[in-house]
């Protein structure tokens, strides 16, 4: 008897119970679009908002934390002996683990579609040094880096590599793994400034389409 009744029970209540779990699409169809009406895009939002140029990014972003790897782990000679600058505290170690991961997401900044190698007009308040006689100017070298993207992609993946690398050595509080890390930087920077900043072969060749109208 009791076996009856229960099956009673269940029987009554599959029905409230499956509509309670029906999507709410099944239970309230979608009002068709008006006719004539256009579809309406997924997102007005850009998918990127581009405020910086590579050269603003390098000056305000890359430096700085490149700098402070680099300067995490140095051994001074002077006259009192040598002076050995290594992480000490968890501080220390959070300071070079925060500008790492500036770094390795730096590389994703700059490797943003459209983002321009230069402003149009000189920064306000940057002292900038003066080039050197092998350095391309901007037009020129947006030209090699728009020419050959899978090859920028590959070179600012150096960056990330080298900053990985001390994310690590900072988690681990490895100053051995730091120094390295500090020189496959140095190698990483050094590999695309001189395929792209100062370049071996000098300035690209450029085709008549590609050259700037006075």
């Amino acid at each position: 008897m009791r076996t009856s009744v229960w099956n009673v029970l269940v029987l009554l209540t599959l029905p409230a119970f499956a509509a309670a779990q029906a999507p709410s699409s099944a239970v309230r169809p979608a009002t068709p679009p008006a006719a004539g009406a256009r579809p309406r895009p997924a997102s007005a939002t850009p998918r990127y908002v581009i405020t910086g140029t590579i050269k603003e990014l390098m000056h305000g972003v890359v430096d700085p934390s490149a700098d402070a790897i680099w300067d995490a782990v140095s051994f001074d000679i002077t006259a009192a002996g040598v002076v050995e600058t290594i992480p000490r505290t968890n501080e220390d170690w959070y300071a070079v683990r925060r500008h790492a991961l500036i770094l390795a997401e730096s590389a994703n900044l700059l490797r943003v579609p459209g983002r321009k190698v230069a402003p149009a007009t000189p920064i306000p308040s940057l002292v900038d040094e003066p080039p050197a006689p092998e350095d391309l100017p901007p037009d020129q070298i947006q030209i090699l880096i728009d020419r050959d993207r899978a090859k920028f992609m590959q070179l600012s993946q150096g960056l990330i590599d080298a900053a990985v690398l001390a994310i690590k050595a900072a988690d681990a509080k490895n100053v051995d793994r730091l120094s390295e890390a500090g020189d496959q930087l140095d190698r990483a920077c050094e590999a695309c400034h001189s395929e792209y900043w100062y370049p071996r072969g000098g300035a690209p060749k450029v085709a008549p389409s590609m050259r700037r109208k006075p």
